[in-house]
This record gives C-alpha cells, structure tokens and sequence, in this order.
C-alpha cells in the first residue's frame, strides 16, 4: 500500500523550520528539488539509490540507500554535500558511471552562487566526496550566471558517461567531458535576432541523429527563464533548438543554423463538461516551415511567438517508442488574467531532425482514432496546439499508439466534436481520406485530454529467443 516509509530531511533544512510556528511566518523553501533513483555498484553489491536536492531551498545535493524503504534506518542516510559553489535552485542530479567504474552524481550549480559563474559537479556516489569542480569561467557579481540540469551522453555499448551538455542564464550550451580529462567547452550561444542572449533554464535532452552513428547527437532545447524578477513581464524573442554534437565541434552561433518558422492557423472549438454547464473553448493550432537542411548547417532554430512572451521552461520529450524521429516541447506564456492560473502555453511535436514539419499529422484534432487529413488545419499538417497546457512538463500516459498528454490546465475535450476548420473529406480520391474504406482501421477514438500520435515500436524488449 501507498504511504510514507522514510522521512529525512537535510541538516541544513532544520534551522528554519521553527519559523513555521510564527504567525507571521512568510513562506519559504524547504527540500524543493526533485529526487533521482537509480542503480548502482557500491560497496561491493547493487544497491538503489536516491539523489536529492534541496531545490530552491538550499544548497545540498544529499544520497539515500533506498534499497529496501521498509526496513529504512540512519544507515541508510549515506551523505550531504554542499559548496560554497553551489546555489539555490541547483540542479536534479544525474547518476551515471565513470570510465574509471566509480559511480559519480552529476548536476548543475544552480544560482546565486558565492561565485555566480556556472559550475558542474561531479561528487562519488558512494562517498559523496567531490571528483570534479568544472568551472566554465562565465559569470560574475555584475552579470551573474549559474547552470541548469545536465544531459548526459552515454557509450551504448558499455553504458559509462561519455560527455554531459547543460545551458545557463547567459544562453551558454557547454559541453562537458567526464573522461579523463573533464573539462568544459562551449558548444553553442543561444541568442535572438537581435544578437541578446536568451537564457536557458531547464536540462536539454539528447538524441542519436537520424541515419547518423553513435558519435554523433542532437541536443534539443528551448531557452526561457521564469524566476527572476522581471522574468513574467518579459517578452523577449525564445526559441526551440537542435544542435548537432559529435563531441569535437565548438562555439556555434545562430548564424550556422538552418532556420524554420511558426504560422498560426486559427483555431479549434471544442466543449468543456463542467458538470452543470458546456462550456466551449479554443486551442490554437500552429503549422512548421519545412525547409531541409543545407550541409554547412549545425542545427536548427524556431522561434516562439513573437509578441506573447513564450518561452521553454522544462526539458523537451519524445513521442513514445521507437524510432524517435520527432521532439515535443512545451512552451509556457504568461497571462494576466486575474481569474486564471497566470499562465497558459502550447505543445510543440515538430521534425527531431530538422526543426521543422513532421511528415505526418500528429494531433488527433477530430478524436476519431486516427492521424490523417481530417487532422489538418488550412489543408496544412499541425505541428503546434495552444491553449493545452501551464507550461510545465507533461505527464504523457502511452496508450494504443496514442500519447495522451495530462496537465493541471488541460481539459477533457468532447468526444463527438468535429471542428470547423477540419473538412472531414478534403479530397474523395486521397488515399489519406478518412473515409477511404482501403485505409487501415482507425484505433480508438482519443479519450483523453489531448492525444499525440506516438511511435510505431515499444521501448525495452520487443521479442525473445529461449537458447537453453
């Protein structure tokens, strides 16, 4: 049964908690930060572990041997570590293994630091001593910096960290190697048009390129700060990014980049049952250029909303299964409608490879269990649906083919809708008609909040062979 098996809280979390008693107590952090668990080799056995940190706050990353959570004692609280380099908000951690076999935690300094500049640590996983303090040499009292959580690329054959990529305020993406020689190189400087550097704010997410080797990645991101005071009212130009890797190019800039743009459609009516009443919303739906990529291009760029303040404030995802040949990010857009959450955003699925169109329909627009053209908006592929989300991650439930995608602003969508902008039989002859009775048989129809096409194949094992 579901409950509560262990409690610990970091030391440094203890002093302020007295202040709870008082009446006139303002709220603050405590243990903020969200918890990796992972595997490891210590102590000459497997055991599970769990990474913290106190988030906003503090500045202590801290370990539990979670192995058997019954049975939890002060044993099993393993260590604290903080630095005088570490800052609030610092960074989930990453539990990976070294060439040397030590298992190590990686993650990101945070901000306001003692240094301001933006640090990796790397820490023994085991000891919870330092390894590695890599400094990047960027940021000061007068321009203060600080790094975001860490991706890491992983060898696929022997499963030890090769390199780990992470953005920070200054729109700096570095590039880390966690060899023998762990040092920090930059890789790419995100900025707008107009050359200001956008900041980056949460972990990339890494991906092979299509047709591409094992050498070779894209890091995917977006750019978007939403903490500092200033950030809500800020409407500089974010953007969504690829950047190709394969662990020996440096200093890219907006300019080697092939760019896509963003084209707004309209919008989708759909009803809301709020028990007593219907209420009738909109999503706003967005179509993707698709131009290809040139063979001097580095990556690709796509610009969020030019005038709305849209920005990344959460790691991108991938559709569910396999091939991953598509990226989804969700943007978040502030609002200042007082009766509302103070913030809406839109979901993104778009070309991993190029930024740009994906070759099918990917939004189930018309819930009828299928991705075709009675999907498509202006006779054109939608690639983007507003109005759907707070900007947060998504939680995606992976069902029948469909990822339908759950946050706290998105609302069940009516089952027998059938929106104005879909022709519902666009072109009799199409072999893409939905009424076409040669067309594969439509899944069921898409029950949830908002549901996107996934992959063809599962993660994990698809079969197996008994060989003795």
């Amino acid at each position: 049964m579901p409950g509560e098996f262990l409690n610990p809280a970091p030391g440094k979390s203890y002093a302020p908690v007295s202040e709870l008693m008082d009446p006139e107590y303002d709220h603050r952090f405590f243990v903020d930060g969200t918890p990796t668990i992972g595997d490891v080799y210590i102590n000459n056995q497997w055991s599970t572990l769990l990474l913290g940190t106190t988030g906003v706050g503090g500045r202590t990353v801290f370990a539990l041997d979670v192995t058997d959570p019954e049975s939890f004692s002060s044993d099993d609280v393993l260590w604290e570590f903080t630095d005088s380099d570490l800052g609030r908000g610092v960074s989930d951690a990453q539990i990976v293994r070294l060439d040397n076999g030590k298992w190590a935690a990686v993650f990101g300094n945070g901000y306001n630091s003692t240094s301001h500049e933006a640090t990796l640590f790397v820490v023994d996983i085991e000891t919870g001593g330092l390894i590695s303090k890599i400094t990047t040499g960027e940021g000061d009292v007068t321009e203060p910096n600080g790094l975001a959580a860490p991706a890491i690329m992983v060898d696929p054959r022997s499963g030890v960290a090769l390199r780990a990529y992470a953005g920070d305020l200054q729109g700096n993406v570095w590039r880390f190697g966690l060899g023998g020689s762990k040092n920090a190189a930059l890789l790419f400087e995100a900025s707008d048009e107009t050359g200001t550097p956008q900041p980056i704010t949460a972990a990339p997410r890494l991906a092979y390129v299509p047709g591409g080797s094992i050498s070779e990645v894209v890091v995917l991101f977006g750019t978007g700060a939403y903490f500092r005071v200033g950030d809500k009212s800020d409407v500089q130009v974010q953007s969504l990014y690829g950047i190709y890797d394969n662990g020996k190019v440096s200093s890219i800039d907006r300019d080697d980049l092939l760019e896509q743009q963003l084209t707004n459609l309209g919008t989708v009516e759909y009803s809301v049952d709020t028990g007593a009443t219907s209420e009738v919303q909109q999503l706003k739906v967005r179509s993707v250029s698709n131009h290809s990529l040139g063979k001097s291009d580095k990556g690709w760029v796509l610009d969020l909303d030019t005038s709305a303040g849209e920005r990344v404030i959460s790691p991108a995802d991938f559709p569910s299964g396999y091939p991953v040949k598509r990226v989804r990010f969700s943007t978040l857009i502030p609002e200042n409608n007082a009766c509302g959450s103070g913030q809406t955003g839109c979901v993104l699925d778009i070309d991993l490879k190029t930024g740009g169109k994906t070759d099918d329909h990917v939004f189930d627009l018309n819930r009828d269990g299928r991705y075709d053209l009675g999907d498509a908006a202006e006779s054109d592929i939608v690639n983007g649906v507003c109005n759907v989300t707070s900007g947060e991650r998504l939680t995606v439930i992976s069902e029948n083919g469909n990822d339908r995608l759950l946050d706290s602003e998105i609302q069940e969508v009516d089952d027998d809708y059938d929106g104005p902008i879909v022709d519902p039989d666009p072109d009799p002859g199409d072999p893409d008609d939905p009424d076409d009775p040669d067309d594969p048989q439509p899944g069921p129809p898409c029950t949830g909040p908002l549901c996107i096409e996934g992959n063809d194949m599962g993660f994990g094992r698809q079969n197996w062979e008994e060989l003795r």
